[in-house]
């Protein structure tokens, strides 16, 4: 996994509105620290090298948002919608995105680490390499993605909804599930604990294994 390629001394403090001043709504090597950005409405807005910190974008619409060489720290995303997003070496640390919408986003490098993605919308999704680590994906739907390629670590996926996705080699045994709304096909090959298959086997067969 590659690291976002932003350190401190690359960036300088500034202002989220400052992507308004840009006629393409391009920022680059900016800190952006206890900013309040929520409700905004812009069409593919890029950052490049952007250090954020407790920045709120909450109910923003921001289409086809690309970021590249990131970190993204304390942010609040609920229920944005960033259809068709672009992320490319990419951080997120302890962010809220309860409710996004990620549909036909593309992950390239991409880590999620403590973060909340409960009822996300993760359709279509384009993945070269991303990792959620420590997440929560309750009731998040992950639909139509049929080249995922990602990793699952220690993460709640407690019912997930999976269709159109297939999880061959996916590796879930780290992470806990009550219930998983998943298909026999989608679920053929996925690596799973002893405990897990005997739920899978539940909900898919209604087999009960005591």
């Amino acid at each position: 996994m590659e690291q976002p390629r932003v350190t401190v001394e690359q960036t300088i403090p500034g202002l989220a509105a400052e992507i308004y001043d840009d006629e393409d709504h391009f920022m680059k090597g900016r800190r952006l620290e206890n900013v309040a950005w929520p409700d905004e409405w812009l069409s593919h807005p890029m950052f490049e090298q952007v250090l954020f910190d407790h920045v709120q974008f909450t109910q923003s619409q921001l289409e086809r948002l690309e970021i590249t060489d990131a970190i993204l720290t304390n942010c609040d995303f609920s229920n944005c919608q960033l259809e068709q997003a672009l992320f490319y070496r990419v951080t997120f640390k302890n962010c809220n995105l309860l409710g996004v919408n990620l549909d036909q986003a593309m992950l390239n490098q991409v880590t999620f680490e403590n973060c909340r993605l409960d009822l996300a919308a993760l359709s279509r999704l384009k993945t070269k390499q991303a990792v959620f680590k420590g997440c929560s994906l309750k009731s998040a739907s992950l639909t139509d993605s049929q080249t995922l390629k990602v990793k699952f670590e220690q993460s709640d996926l407690d019912d997930l909804l999976i269709t159109g996705t297939w999880l061959k080699n996916i590796d879930l045994r780290s992470c806990t599930f009550e219930k998983l709304s998943i298909g026999e096909r989608e679920a053929r090959g996925v690596r799973v604990t002893t405990e897990q298959a005997a739920t899978l086997a539940a909900l898919l067969l209604g087999v009960r294994v005591d």
